[in-house]
């Protein structure tokens, strides 16, 4: 989130200080900075507002060109600080009252766990994520070392997973969520996904080298440790997002009539 941002400020800066030049000049200068910005970093969410601020540039005047762009930065930061703002509503409001199991870490993540009455979460050795998790929700929360996720599971009510992209046949998510996702399915139990439409990548099969493989072990040489795997929709109850929950197949239908220009290619 804090790469779109921080693209989006560079755009800012770039569109305010090209007055005196030419409508041409602005619109090669945008669009050169938006390139590098996909280039330095592989993002769902980067990806897609910056292929909305680039969608249908006006021609005509500079004037045009400035207005145009700076509204949609605007209306860019908005539609992120809500889309986040409502899907941790929706998850707080999900996880109310209940033992959910999670793994991994983040701040959309935290927020949506705020009124579980229990967390347990899984988390393997030294600097994996979910061990500042545990710490962030204090004593609501149970460390399980990820090599005993049934344990974790047997008074839980629901699982609760983040992820990276929501691709047309998949989920991808932090190692660990596919197997336990698997896990709840065998026993009954809902699992939920949290993401934000801008999240779903309709070119995902063109980016999804970009997260898979693994990477070093900072602990154990000549060790490497997965980073991401991909979850089967079949296995997920319900995507939270800024449009409710949804199986999968209607989330991403809603993303389409929400978000149309991510579908313009």
């Amino acid at each position: 989130m804090q790469f779109v941002l921080d693209a989006l400020r560079g755009i800012d800066r770039l569109v305010h200080s090209g007055r005196g030049s030419s409508e041409a000049v602005l619109r090669a200068r945008i669009k050169q900075r938006i390139h590098q910005a996909l280039r330095a970093q592989y993002d769902p969410i980067t990806r897609n507002v910056l292929s909305y601020l680039a969608a249908e540039l006006p021609m005509g005047s500079f004037k045009t060109l400035h207005e145009h762009v700076l509204g949609r930065i605007q209306r860019a930061k908005v539609v992120l600080a809500a889309s986040l703002e409502r899907m941790a509503y929706v998850g707080a409001s999900k996880t109310r009252g209940v033992c959910a199991v999670t793994l991994g870490d983040g701040v959309i993540l935290r927020r949506a766990l705020r009124s579980a009455r229990r967390v347990n979460v899984l988390a393997g050795g030294p600097g994996n994520p979910g061990h500042a998790l545990v710490s962030a929700l204090g004593n609501r929360a149970v460390w399980y070392p990820d090599v005993a996720a049934r344990a974790a599971l047997q008074d839980a009510d629901l699982i609760i997973l983040s992820c990276d992209v929501v691709a047309s046949d998949s989920i991808v998510a932090p190692a660990g969520s596919e197997l336990l996702a698997e896990l709840a399915h065998n026993r009954a139990l809902p699992v939920y996904v949290l993401a934000q439409g801008l999240q779903y990548d309709p070119q995902a099969g063109t980016h999804m080298h970009k997260l898979s493989g693994s990477v070093p072990n900072p602990f154990v040489r000549n060790v490497y440790q997965a980073i991401f795997e991909h979850i089967d929709p079949a296995l997920v109850t319900g995507i939270i997002s800024e449009f409710g929950v949804h199986p999968h197949a209607h989330f991403l239908e809603e993303v389409g009539q929400n978000y149309p220009w991510m579908f313009i290619h």
